[in-house]
């Protein structure tokens, strides 16, 4: 409860920065749905879930509608223990992914030629979007299972765990960029892109520096901390060398 109580005040005040943004409908949605559904059994928590991410795809055209699917989605596929046991499965990865590849390109094929102004064109667009997700995933798990997997394990590790940090110093970032770059209400997409990719590469390096000397990044000890109601450790112990 205090989590996600502190996760939407912190939202709250990142829509100041970024109208739009994730933590604070994460964090009532969690409240209102996903923590109720602790409760239930995991059957029910993956069927609602199911039900609810189609739902939100179908007749409502995703956007914040798709969070409390996917949430129970997740609650249930954690409950089940499937993240621990990627390593073996490989083969149902690669049957996901070639089921969802070819669907994905072809919602994006039907995106693109669909009318912008047809009755289904959020809907269509919300699809693709959901199944280029899911393609993207499973591709990137695989991956990890391949000779490139530690490598890029080394990465993508330290950004996941400050997931929180670099979000709110992203958005920091492109706010203090924005008009040094001339970038608002402008269309300029290319130099949009490569000031997101200038910022992934400076955050890959710092959160792994941070994370050699830290246990958690900055905003994930305030989050633990909160929770916990006490003061996390945060600093490393060193070990001195026998």
């Amino acid at each position: 409860m205090r989590r996600l109580t502190a996760l939407g005040l912190l939202g709250a005040a990142h829509q100041l920065l970024q109208p739009g943004e994730a933590l604070a409908p994460y964090a009532v949605i969690g409240l209102v749905i996903l923590l109720p559904a602790t409760c239930l059994p995991t059957r029910l928590v993956l069927i609602a879930g199911l039900v609810g991410t189609v739902a939100s795809v179908t007749l409502v055209s995703a956007g914040i509608a798709s969070i409390p699917g996917l949430f129970l989605l997740g609650l249930g596929v954690a409950r089940l223990g499937v993240v621990h046991t990627l390593d073996r499965r490989t083969g149902q990865l690669a049957a996901v992914l070639t089921l969802a590849a070819p669907a994905a390109a072809a919602a994006v094929r039907w995106q693109y030629t669909y009318a912008p102004a047809g009755p289904f064109a959020t809907r269509i667009a919300a699809g693709a979007g959901l199944l280029g997700a899911l393609a993207y995933a499973t591709a990137l798990l695989l991956l990890l299972h391949t000779r490139l997997g530690r490598s890029l394990s080394a990465v993508l590790e330290p950004l996941g765990r400050m997931a929180l940090t670099n979000y709110i110093t992203a958005t920091l970032a492109v706010t203090a960029a924005t008009p040094l770059l001339g970038l608002r209400g402008s269309a300029r997409w290319d130099i949009a892109m490569l000031l997101a990719a200038g910022i992934l590469v400076v955050q890959a390096f710092l959160s792994r520096w941070w994370l050699c000397r830290m246990r958690y990044g900055p905003l994930e000890w305030c989050l633990r901390s909160v929770t916990w109601w006490s003061i996390v450790p945060i600093a490393r112990s060193l070990t001195p060398a026998a």
